[in-house]
């Protein structure tokens, strides 16, 4: 029990984790550190593993052509129109359209939560 609760104290020290446990002692003690340990490294994993799907998700995005985007927008109906852009700039617009159509939202809406409730309210009163 000491050499595995020694083990455990110097992960948590050296990840600067505090060693705290107010009233445990023994197995209970061992057992709180060893959860703070495992809650520490599940949220490293997690992190890692939103950071690579987020950098491949933009991977593949950065991929879609100015050609795709706009045939994509069209076949949904959505205007490809982008007066005064080029380039990269045209492209990131047209993403912009394209996940909006798709998904609802925006790439850079803060308010997406505004806007379904508010949606979510006014579709019940369509329907009457």
């Amino acid at each position: 029990l000491m050499e595995n609760i020694g083990e455990v104290k110097q992960q948590l020290q050296a990840l600067g984790l505090s060693l705290s446990t107010p009233g445990l002692t023994g197995k209970e003690r061992l057992d709180a550190l060893s959860k703070k340990l495992q809650d520490h490294t599940n949220q490293l994993l997690q992190k890692r593993e939103n950071k690579s799907t987020s950098q491949e998700v933009s991977s593949k995005t950065s991929q879609i052509s100015i050609t795709e985007l706009k045939t994509r927008l069209n076949a949904l109906g959505e205007s490809a129109v982008t007066p005064g852009l080029v380039g990269e700039e045209r492209r990131i617009e047209l993403l912009k359209r394209l996940t909006n159509a798709v998904c609802g939202i925006t790439a850079d809406d803060d308010d997406s939560d505004e806007e379904e409730e508010s949606n979510i309210e006014i579709e019940p009163k369509s329907q009457e």
